[in-house]
């Protein structure tokens, strides 16, 4: 073993080593973003805990449509994902409903999804 091609053997004596599961970025609060890897991709995670509800209102240029990436970090224990769009003064409509679980997903996957051309209007997601 060397530093450098033709450089002196060298050893290196670990004192500690720390193995930190994927679900201690998520476990500092009920609700946030962070940055996390699917793959080789970058990107940034809206994340909270079970059972929970997110809701936004979003403007919606005619023609536009909801892209979104689902997953799961823990595969023991299924979780249900809906996404309903309510337009302003309409009401509700269900564009996807899923269960992943271990069976459905591999742990740690990113499922993208496009539930449905939601059209212009501003509406709640």
């Amino acid at each position: 073993m060397g530093s450098q091609p033709g450089g002196v053997p060298t050893s290196i004596d670990f004192l500690s080593v720390s193995l930190i599961p994927k679900e201690a970025a998520y476990a500092d609060a009920d609700v946030g973003v962070t940055p996390t890897f699917s793959g080789n991709l970058q990107r940034r995670a809206l994340y909270t805990h079970a059972p929970a509800r997110l809701e936004y209102c979003v403007h919606v240029p005619d023609g536009g449509r909801f892209d979104v990436g689902l997953g799961v970090v823990r595969d023991d224990v299924p979780v249900d994902f809906a996404i309903t769009v309510r337009r302003l003064g309409g009401d509700a409509v269900t564009l996807l409903e899923e269960t992943y679980s271990g069976s459905v997903t591999p742990s740690r996957s990113w499922r993208k999804r496009t539930p449905a051309a939601i059209g212009h209007s501003v509406a709640w997601i």
